[in-house]
């Protein structure tokens, strides 16, 4: 029995209905597969552009850094080329030897920056072109008066950073000697614990004066009234250390104490890596380059060794 056409033309309707929601459905994934991609390039080409501009900019500024140095470079040959002449041109015996004015010639090199090197070039070639008798004194003059002004400046910066330890260790042995009688301790604040226990992480045992050093560090960083003393902060970690805190703090810090134990020839390495890769060079290819003459230790634990046995060099002048 055929169906009813009406019937029939229902069911057409309904596939027809269904198609065209299927063909729409898939119209709109499709739309929405390529909108995402669309956004994907888009994301990936702005990247790139953001990269290319990075690279750009990191070139430039390199190639600036090492057109300074350049600079920077002949200006310094030019200061030792006129400081030679004005020795050769020196009648009054200001320098006893060559080796003599060689010395003070390279400590102006390294202690003056570019433009005070810039300036004094200019200063000294405008004397040079006189050809007298008074320019030739001049510029022995001149160049006498920098080298003993430098020479003034690194000595006072000196002494002021001793005066400094010297009245930082009085003060916190008052304040020692006040709490002892008092028999008494301010309690720790959170930014107090939380400062010791960076102080603690920043310098490792093994160096010399360690807790005068992690003392000095709480006091100049939180500028604390009434400083801490190395006793105190060994209370503090001690305490700690025995606490809940003992897995936050104390279990990386044992942990870099036992790997960062130097031996005398991993020492000798180190002082033979900083002789042989001047501070001049790049910061991280230096040390990268040190790391690699120390064996058994990383670019990180040979930066933090010489900075504990600088610390040590400093705390015994």
């Amino acid at each position: 029995m055929s169906l009813d056409p009406r019937l029939k033309r229902h069911k057409e309707e309904v596939a027809r209905a269904k198609q065209r929601a299927k063909e729409e459905r898939l119209a709109k994934e499709r739309a929405k597969e390529e909108a995402i991609r669309k956004r994907q390039e888009e994301d990936r080409r702005i990247e790139e552009e953001k990269e290319a501009v990075a690279k750009s900019e990191a070139a430039a500024k390199k190639a600036k850094k090492e057109q300074h140095k350049k600079i920077h470079r002949k200006q310094k040959q030019l200061l030792r080329k006129l400081s030679l002449q004005t020795y050769n041109d020196d009648e009054s015996g200001t320098w006893k030897s060559i080796e003599e004015a060689s010395e003070d010639i390279e400590f102006l090199c390294e202690q003056l920056a570019f433009l005070e090197i810039k300036d004094l070039v200019e200063a000294m070639e405008s004397i040079a072109v006189k050809k007298s008798v008074k320019a030739k004194i001049d510029a022995v003059s001149l160049l006498k008066e920098n080298i003993d002004k430098k020479r003034m400046e690194l000595q006072k910066e000196k002494d002021d950073e001793i005066a400094e330890r010297k009245a930082a260790r009085a003060k916190a042995k008052s304040v020692n000697t006040r709490r002892k009688e008092n028999n008494s301790s301010p309690p720790w604040n959170k930014e107090e614990i939380a400062t010791l226990a960076k102080a603690v992480k920043k310098y490792p045992a093994g160096g010399a004066q360690r807790w005068d050093t992690i003392a000095n560090f709480l006091n100049n960083a939180l500028r604390l009234k009434t400083p801490r003393t190395k006793e105190e902060c060994i209370q503090r970690y001690n305490l700690a250390k025995a606490s809940s805190l003992k897995s936050n703090q104390s279990s990386s810090e044992a942990k870099d104490d036992a790997n960062d134990v130097w031996t005398e020839d991993q020492d000798k390495l180190l002082q033979q890596g900083l002789a042989k890769y001047p501070a001049s060079m790049e910061k991280n290819e230096r040390w990268s380059s040190i790391a690699k003459l120390v064996s058994g230790k990383s670019k990180k634990q040979c930066v933090q060794r010489f900075k504990i046995i600088r610390e040590a060099l400093k705390n015994k002048k």
